[in-house]
């Protein structure tokens, strides 16, 4: 698995160029080597940016199935879109499943934290988020999932504390922009919260 796909899933699928975008077909064209699981794993991450979630579920199963259940970070991947298919109870099956091939990978327990977030089981949440930084110290993912973890809590001051390194480790990240809303939104809530004490936000 090379460092490229250790990404956080949204910030993978968000990073491709308009070229890889178009790259679906020469992708399908890859998956016709007998076994090539890998091919199978990218052309879902081609599927998922163009909006295909059915199409990508269906290249990350195969490449699970092809890999004979070893190929972890294609778990992810599917539980990653079941996640957004509002699935959290299946995506977090299928991605503690991921872990035990893999149990170091950072993603993994990156999207197992949305996924548990989405379940909310904040605490366990923030374990998962937590411990993907204890795999991966500059896994920028996992500060999103603090920030959002903080966000529900309504502890706007730890948000903003998790976007700041996270926008700072990734000045051009694909996920910038939405960072920054976020972090606009936190620090307004925050200021208005200590307004209303009479505080500093600061």
């Amino acid at each position: 698995m090379t460092p490229n796909e250790r990404e956080k899933f949204p910030e993978a699928m968000a990073s491709l160029t308009a070229k890889e975008k178009a790259a679906a077909p020469a992708l399908t064209k890859a998956t016709q080597a007998p076994g090539y699981f890998e091919a199978y794993y990218h052309l879902g991450l081609s599927e998922a940016t163009l909006g295909r979630n059915n199409e990508a579920q269906t290249a990350f199963q195969t490449s699970i199935d092809l890999s004979g259940g070893r190929y972890a970070v294609a778990e992810f991947g599917y539980g990653y879109l079941l996640c957004q298919e509002g699935k959290p109870s299946e995506a977090e099956i299928i991605i503690r499943r991921g872990l035990e091939v893999e149990h170091a990978e950072a993603e993994g327990y990156a999207v197992l934290s949305e996924a548990l977030m989405r379940l909310t089981q904040l605490d366990e949440a923030e374990k998962s988020a937590r411990e993907a930084l204890l795999r991966n110290a500059g896994f920028a993912g996992a500060y999103l999932a603090l920030a959002d973890l903080a966000e529900r809590r309504s502890d706007f001051r730890v948000e903003l504390q998790n976007l700041d390194i996270y926008l700072k480790s990734q000045p051009n990240g694909p996920g910038n922009e939405q960072a920054r809303h976020a972090r606009e939104a936190a620090a307004r809530r925050l200021e208005k919260i200590a307004s209303q004490d009479g505080i500093s936000p600061k």
